[in-house]
């Protein structure tokens, strides 16, 4: 016969999960010294456990306030915009990556894709401001903008706002050439490079070597 022992963990009221002591071949259960000693370990495992249930909370809190700032993309005539994110893994779910479109005036878009330092919810909360940061400076700026201009007023408000310590970005406008299909003028702050990627022929590197990121030492 087998019998089983059930010992509720609890972390601030609340049962979080369940240990088990059970016996077999015959041997004596599990008396209340032993249950005693079991519940003593069970307890001191409260702060701990207390402690990862709080990470995991934050981790899913920052995992949802990153993904409400990407932005769901426009929808253009002559051009079709696809964005998709994925993590390199379970580390770099969170955290201050982004993308965004934002149509302008004429029939223009401003493309950003960007990285603010860091893996946790302080990243993924300045990512935010970040980027509400240059959708409005490109609004102001308009379609016919510099974006490494544009990119320089945006390392201004950042150090000066205290925002975020170290950014790579490129950004991009997209403008209807007509006749001639879309002109893009991009600038790069410390990021990978864009690829172009052809129907057919090689895949080439946009731009030339990328600017110092923005808020980097000087």
């Amino acid at each position: 016969a087998t019998s089983l022992a059930l010992l509720p963990v609890v972390v601030d009221g609340r049962i979080v999960a369940l240990a088990s002591a059970a016996n077999c071949r015959g041997n004596p259960p599990p008396g209340e010294p032993e249950l005693r000693l079991l519940q003593d370990v069970l307890q001191g495992l409260g702060r701990p456990l207390r402690r990862t249930l709080e990470l995991q909370r934050a981790r899913e809190t920052a995992l949802v306030l990153q993904r409400s700032f990407l932005p769901t993309v426009p929808d253009l005539a002559g051009a079709e915009i696809r964005a998709r994110y994925v993590p390199a893994n379970a580390a770099a779910e969170v955290g201050g990556d982004w993308y965004d479109a934002t149509r302008l005036p004429g029939g223009a878009v401003a493309l950003t894709i960007g990285d603010v330092a860091g893996h946790d919810l302080d990243a993924a909360t300045a990512m935010g401001s970040v980027n509400s940061m240059l959708r409005g400076l490109a609004w102001d700026a308009g379609p016919r903008a510099d974006p490494a201009r544009t990119l320089d007023r945006l390392d201004g408000m950042v150090q000066g706002l205290g925002t975020a310590s170290l950014i790579t970005t490129v950004h991009a406008l997209l403008c209807p050439d007509p006749g001639r299909g879309w002109h893009i003028t991009l600038a790069n702050a410390g990021h990978p490079p864009p690829l172009l990627l052809r129907a057919a022929g090689p895949v080439d590197c946009l731009g030339e070597e990328p600017d110092p990121p923005l808020c980097a030492p000087t």
